[in-house]
């Protein structure tokens, strides 16, 4: 008794253990399952195959708590051990067509973000103006904003896509894209990566392209009913307006034809682990993969609440004896009889009329807490998409003192990373083809100084746009005085010579004047005096002396001074502080005089040509 009672308690103190962490064992090696479970798998009275181990093995957890009296950890008694990981496959293209088009927040979810990156534009910067105008009207021409927001929305819908450039540099398609033979940018046209195929044979191995693992090209399969047709028009020349072939070649691009990455600007969709990726003719996922079921318990959950609300009150009728009138023999419609005159009653008079033992009632179903369960889908909904709620679903922020602003700035900030590392590299290739045609805007001249900058995404008010100009002004006056004033005229070029108020300076076009040295010590009047006969270009100081402070004296030094320009090229630290000898009285004598607008400056113009202030 005393044993089996101590195997009792020993029992109990084991109850709650770890499991030890085992290594990893392939379900597929019955040998190495057997020898972890001590399985003579020989023995053929009792055959045991590699399919039995497997579903031992599935029914153990290697590594996790367990607790063989509740059942915490065992599968069979815990239910969180049935939980496994789905496996999905990315969704095919006709099913994502579905979503989209019955489904209008998936549709939001495709197109917000991109809408909102391209909102504003960009802003073209270059010296050269007629270029600038040249490249806009080409951009017009050739539809980019549309044709590029077209390939993002098929990006977030399928997975993935590109925009064909199609240019006429004499070559074939399957040739890398040679930017020295561009003639003419004819078109770009967004295509689905259900268009762009991509055989593993096709994938670039080499580890010192930039472009490794991803495909060198593409295979072409139109989706819209018709093959495509290739027509070049060769260009007249530019200088002598002669066409080299007259007429107009054109041909049907058959079926698979190859292209080569080059003349394909990729756009990627939801990324993917590499083997997932590979299965899916490398090319990125669907947004719709990864959000389905939040998606789809999204909707069900709000059309649970329409079907509710449309049964949310029921009309309840007592009627005495009625289960005998309906099971009473005789009954030849009688009891369809009277409620189809009772309803007639209630139509015409908006009353209901019953019999002295009748009654009839309004019931309401109870919704209480339904309200909460809801909310709980929304918000788990909102933690899976990529858009803020307020965005997504057009709804103002709730909450005491909100005003969205700080989701608007977060959102902005998600968008603006967005066109910095999604955006920009395709934009860069984009101008650089363009500018590479011959007879495009540039004429096949790469400008030196272009560059293009995405336009701030957050609109102020008018109020706030004034407060913000006023604070750059009165920084830009700052910058002006600590230059010593000579960075006035270029900040005004930069602020007031574009399409529209620059906030930005650019400092590399700023020259900033070297401040004047200080002079030495005890020999300050000898340095003045040399630093203002140096801004006066005068070497003879025979005219040193005392000057008599009269009106014509003084109006002739004026003059001189003036003639000379010394005022303007004297530095600014000398025009409000006397030089030596000038006392207040003889200062004073000087700002009384006629036609003097800066007395410093005279006096300053006097001690250089060596006078001591005159009396």
């Amino acid at each position: 008794m005393a044993t089996n009672k101590n195997r009792k308690s020993a029992r109990a103190r084991k109850t709650v253990e770890p499991i030890r962490r085992q290594p990893m064992i392939d379900h597929t090696d019955s040998a190495a399952l057997a020898k972890r479970l001590h399985i003579d798998m020989d023995n053929k009275k009792n055959p045991i195959n590699a399919g039995m181990i497997k579903n031992i093995m599935d029914s153990m957890q290697l590594d996790h708590w367990q607790n063989r009296q509740t059942g915490l950890g065992v599968r069979g008694q815990d239910k969180r051990m049935a939980g496994n990981v789905g496996y999905t496959t990315p969704f095919r293209e006709i099913e994502v067509e579905e979503i989209l088009t019955a489904d209008p927040i998936a549709r939001r979810l495709v197109e917000l973000p991109i809408k909102d990156a391209l909102r504003k534009g960009f802003e073209i910067n270059t010296k050269n103006v007629e270029a600038k105008k040249a490249i806009l009207l080409e951009l017009k021409r050739l539809q980019v904003i549309h044709q590029m927001k077209m390939a993002a929305f098929y990006a977030r819908t399928y997975g993935g896509a590109g925009c064909l450039m199609s240019v006429d540099d004499g070559l074939p398609l399957d040739k890398p894209l040679d930017l020295r033979r561009i003639r003419r940018f004819n078109a770009i046209i967004p295509l689905t990566r259900w268009e762009l195929w991509t055989n593993f044979t096709d994938l670039e191995r080499n580890i010192n392209n930039p472009n490794f693992n991803y495909p060198a090209y593409y295979r072409l399969q139109p989706r819209r009913g018709l093959p495509f047709e290739l027509e070049n028009v060769t260009p007249p020349d530019p200088q002598s307006g002669q066409v080299e072939n007259v007429g107009t070649m054109k041909f049907t691009l058959p079926y698979n034809t190859k292209i080569h990455a080059s003349r394909i600007i990729r756009f990627d969709g939801k990324w993917l682990p590499i083997r997932k990726r590979a299965s899916n003719i490398y090319w990125d996922d669907s947004i719709f993969t990864s959000l389905w079921i939040a998606l789809r318990d999204f909707a069900e959950s709000h059309g649970y609440l329409s079907s509710i609300v449309a049964d949310f009150s029921m009309a309840v009728m007592k009627i005495k004896a009625f289960s005998s009138l309906l099971s009473g023999e005789g009954n030849d419609g009688r009891v369809e009889a009277m409620l189809e005159t009772m309803a007639l009653f209630r139509n015409l008079m908006g009353a209901v009329v019953c019999g002295p033992d009748d009654s009839y009632t309004w019931e309401n179903r109870s919704v209480a807490g339904l309200g909460d369960v809801v909310d709980r889908i929304d918000k788990y909904f909102q933690a899976c998409v990529d858009v803020p709620a307020t965005k997504l679903f057009n709804m103002s922020p709730s909450g005491m003192n909100a005003t969205g602003g700080y989701e608007d700035r977060q959102w902005n900030m998600e968008v603006e990373w967005h066109q910095t590392d999604y955006w920009t590299p395709k934009f860069d290739r984009l101008f650089e083809v363009i500018q590479s045609a011959k007879f495009g805007p540039t004429k096949g001249v790469i400008l030196p100084d272009f560059s293009y900058e995405w336009l701030p995404l957050e609109q102020q008010d008018p109020k706030e746009e004034a407060v913000t100009r006023k604070t750059i002004a009165d920084t830009d006056a700052l910058y002006n005085d600590m230059s010593g004033g000579t960075i006035a005229e270029e900040i005004l070029k930069q602020r007031f010579g574009g399409d529209r108020f620059n906030k930005n300076l650019k400092l590399e076009n700023i020259t900033i004047k070297e401040p004047e040295p200080e002079p030495a010590p005890g020999t300050a009047e000898e340095k003045t005096a040399d630093a203002i006969l140096s801004v006066m270009e005068i070497q003879d100081v025979s005219e040193a002396g005392t000057l008599v402070a009269t009106d014509e004296n003084i109006a002739k030094e004026l003059d001189e001074m003036n003639k000379t320009k010394f005022e303007e090229r004297l530095p600014r630290k000398y025009l409000d502080v006397a030089p030596p000898g000038f006392g207040e009285k003889k200062m004073a004598a000087l700002k009384s005089a006629k036609g003097v607008t800066n007395a410093f400056a005279l006096a300053w113009y006097l001690h250089g040509k060596g006078y001591d202030g005159g009396k």
